[in-house]
């Protein structure tokens, strides 16, 4: 439903994108309200629809903030509930007690907000509910069930199809019941009522009607159902006079600062209100607390035994016999399988209990329209058991359908055969590309694939579909899950907010996103700025090793917009040689030539922590995953963090991961740590020049010598981990890393005088001690690892690796405190 209300918005005049640019300088989409979000909106829902209008409230708060017109200079959002149902421990058995619909609050953008409600329902009739809850209240509940006739046929729905019924006698002044035939009777008159002493339906109760019901006076009210209900409406033409209960009915005016009485009695439209409690904990959540695509997961569905119920958000289904035609029968929880039920499936990190849905040759299947996030893939994970009989076993095809006519779709096949995963001769990937949408780790587990969405569907309504087709004789079958949009390891935040898009506000901070890993390239230093990965179980164990030994380029980055770095580019040696020799100086720490850095291609993404299939093994060889790494730190430090990571991994750590580079080489010491002691020569302190002498090189393939590619200064990285007890949304380990990148200011102590023969040259070298992986030098918090990539950064990008963590108290205490890895780990 709120997707039709975009939609209609963009009809009368809403649009996405301002003709030239697609985002703002702060990454958000650029929309447009149109004529119905810039009117004043009344939502109005009936029992279970006042969860419905929640949902909506809450997204329409959280992609259109200023819809709601203007009324006296505010938005003007009006949520009314009527019989919101209360399911708990005491609704009536059976289905009702299987319903674990989200909270219904009053959110943020709600500038007003009344309840009518009863409580009288008993046997299979579902009650009402005050809304209030901690730090949020409706401005005016009433229980209308105190009024005559509402404790009549208490069992059989009555009190609920009369408070239903009383509304509309507020909006419609006329009918003598609704609907007209056979419907329930609006009580407007004496002759109405059927027993005495009798309080009548409809009194006025805005600020400017002084009748009360305990003291006589509504006798003398007018009983038509005006100055109530639909008049608090502005079409009903009293938004002026509504009421506020708050010690007593107060008028808005007599409520002060109505900015701070709104702050204390609404929500966040950022809070998570998904049913959590038992028997499903927080299974129903999705990616975020408003998901990128409403029940992607397939877990906001509840399964009763030999009961077909219809998934929220997937409602059709068609088979080949049907296709062209209306949905031959509703997608039903039937259709949904827990993982730990899937024969197949050897590998997964997640409940067992979690659901996946089973498609077969000819199945398709259409989840509800939705609105295409502003940014980010279509990401879902695919199991498909292997057959050694069917080499070809078919295809799975998505599609997203705009429900604008004028935008063309856009469809991407999976391709169920198998990964080729081939090298070239210099063990360089050369399938990349050709295997991104064929099957490797889906046949024993659940692989993700990623889909780019073009920019002309961002922000617009549109349909998303699967359709599962087989090849020849083939019977495949596949397992669908996570259905969502943006990287997994960008749940907690996009650090730069940034996006797909080759417009020049994004050639420094360019969205490349991966099912191994994604990350945001510069093509200015022709280097990531970033890349951020998950690391679980699933990835650090298995048997892929590293399989290869070369870099590719990166095929999805634009080669009309940036250039492509290749293998052979970080062929420095000639151009460090001029100044010093690996072997001779740099082997040996030359101090007269400062031969204190020579370059690796330094994955960032490591190979060791893709270790489940080739595939996922050869995305961490591509030129958008490395960066120049002075290579003692490189094999050293660096390495030895990492295996403590993957040591972690395997015993059931899970880890969101952020790495990066900092600063440029050259200039002189910003920061520390430098070695304690240095005998011989007089020590580099900070201010000197930079024991890593390179601001950046040439790439060796460009015969022009234009294109360079930058040296970091510094390399770090952030550690956002959750325990193996941990079952919150939050980490428990949060820290960041920052490890000089040259030979020279990771070592502890370095003695000229003493020198030692180096066992793998005999070359005589200084004795030396190199700082260990956890030295508390190398690590800082969150916060001051921020404050010094901001300090080195262009203007229109400013890290937060914690964007999506709307919680300001936690995300302070994350950033500022230091939670490290378990004291027992290496």
């Amino acid at each position: 439903m709120f997707a039709s209300l975009v939609q209609l918005d963009q009809t009368y005049n809403g649009a996405v994108g301002d003709g030239n640019n697609l985002y703002d300088q702060n990454g958000n989409l650029i929309r447009t309200q149109g004529d119905i979000f810039n009117s004043p909106l009344h939502f109005i829902g009936i029992g279970q629809g006042a969860v419905v209008n929640t949902e909506m409230i809450q997204r329409l708060g959280t992609y259109f903030p200023n819809a709601g017109g203007t009324i006296a200079g505010l938005p003007d959002i009006q949520m009314t509930t009527v019989d919101p149902h209360n399911y708990d421990e005491n609704s009536p058995p059976g289905f009702f007690q299987n319903i674990f619909d989200p909270e219904i609050v009053v959110w943020d953008n709600v500038t007003y907000a009344d309840n009518y409600y009863q409580t009288n329902g008993t046997g299979n009739t579902l009650n009402g509910k005050e809304l209030s809850g901690d730090r949020w209240s409706a401005d005016w509940n009433v229980n209308i069930g105190e009024w005559n006739e509402f404790d009549k046929n208490t069992s059989d729905g009555e009190p609920h199809l009369k408070a239903a019924a009383w509304y509309a006698g507020t909006a419609d002044l006329s009918p003598s019941q609704i609907p007209d035939e056979n419907g329930q009777t609006i009580y407007r008159r004496f002759g109405d009522f059927t027993s005495f002493p009798f309080s009548s339906w409809y009194v006025p109760d805005h600020t400017k009607a002084n009748f009360k019901r305990d003291d006589g006076t509504d006798f003398d009210a007018p009983w038509e159902g005006i100055g109530t209900g639909w008049f608090n409406s502005a079409l009903g033409g009293g938004s002026e006079l509504r009421p506020y209960d708050v010690n007593g009915k107060k008028s808005k005016q007599e409520l002060g600062d109505f900015d701070e009485y709104l702050q204390s009695n609404r929500l966040p439209v950022t809070f998570d209100n998904t049913y959590t409690g038992k028997p499903v904990g927080t299974r129903l959540r999705g990616d975020y607390t408003v998901p990128t695509l409403f029940n992607g997961n397939f877990d906001a569905s509840v399964k009763i035994e030999n009961v077909e119920q219809p998934i929220p958000g997937w409602p059709f289904y068609r088979d080949s016999a049907t296709q062209g035609q209306a949905p031959s029968s509703e997608l039903t929880t039937e259709d949904l399988v827990k993982w730990k039920d899937i024969p197949s499936l050897k590998k997964y990190v997640g409940s067992p209990s979690n659901l996946a849905l089973k498609l077969k040759p000819g199945n398709r299947i259409t989840h509800d329209s939705f609105i295409v996030p502003d940014w980010g893939t279509l990401r879902f994970d695919v199991h498909s058991p292997s057959n050694e009989k069917d080499k070809k076993r078919g295809e799975l095809t998505v599609t997203i359908k705009p429900l604008d006519d004028s935008i063309d779709e856009f469809s991407q096949k999976i391709d169920l055969q198998e990964a080729s995963n081939q090298l070239d001769s210099k063990n360089i990937p050369i399938s990349y590309e050709e295997d991104k949408y064929k099957i490797d780790f889906g046949n024993s587990g659940f692989e993700a694939f990623y889909v780019p969405i073009p920019d002309s569907l961002r922000g617009q309504a549109a349909t998303l579909e699967f359709q599962l087709t087989k090849s020849g004789n083939s019977r495949p079958t596949v397992y669908l899950d996570n259905v969502f949009f943006q990287s997994s390891s960008l749940k907690l935040g996009n650090p730069t907010e940034s996006r797909t898009n080759t417009s020049e506000a994004y050639l420094d901070n360019y969205l490349l996103e991966n099912p191994q890993y994604s990350l945001s390239y510069n093509g200015e230093t022709n280097t990531p700025n970033w890349v951020s990965w998950v690391l679980d179980k699933t990835w650090a164990t298995g048997r892929a090793g590293r399989a290869a030994k070369g870099f590719a380029e990166d095929p999805d980055l634009p080669a009309s917009s940036f250039y492509r770095i290749q293998q052979d580019d970080y062929d420095f040696a000639s151009q460090i040689e001029q100044k010093y020799n690996e072997k001779d100086d740099y082997n040996k720490f030359s101090w007269s030539k400062k031969a204190f850095f020579w370059a690796d291609r330094g994955h960032l993404s490591p190979s060791n922590d893709r270790q489940r299939s080739v595939k996922d093994n050869f995305a961490t060889f591509l030129t958008t995953n490395i960066i120049p790494q002075d290579s003692k730190q490189n094999s050293g430090v660096w390495r030895t963090q990492e295996k403590q990571l993957q040591d972690l991994a395997k015993e059931g750590y899970q880890f969101v991961i952020f790495a990066g580079g900092a600063g440029q080489g050259g200039g002189t010491v910003q920061y520390g740590p430098l070695p304690e002691t240095v005998t011989g020569p007089s020590p580099i302190k900070r201010g000197d020049p930079n024991p890593n002498q390179f601001a950046d090189f040439y790439a060796n393939t460009d015969a022009t010598q234009q294109t360079k590619i930058e040296v970091p200064d510094a390399m770090w990285k952030v550690v956002l981990g959750y325990s193996p007890n941990n079952k919150s949304d939050y980490p428990d380990i949060h820290f960041a890393w920052w490890i000089p990148n040259n030979s020279y200011a990771i070592q502890e102590m370095l003695d000229y005088n003493n020198p030692i023969e180096d066992p793998k040259d005999g070359q005589l070298k200084p004795n030396n001690n190199t700082r260990p992986w956890d030295d508390a030098k190398f690590t800082i918090s969150i916060e001051a690892l921020e404050a010094r990539l901001n300090r080195e950064v262009a203007p229109d990008i400013e890290y937060d690796f914690l964007s999506n963590l709307r919680d300001p108290e936690r995300k302070k205490r994350m950033k500022e405190v230091m939670a490290f890895l378990p004291q027992n780990s290496g």
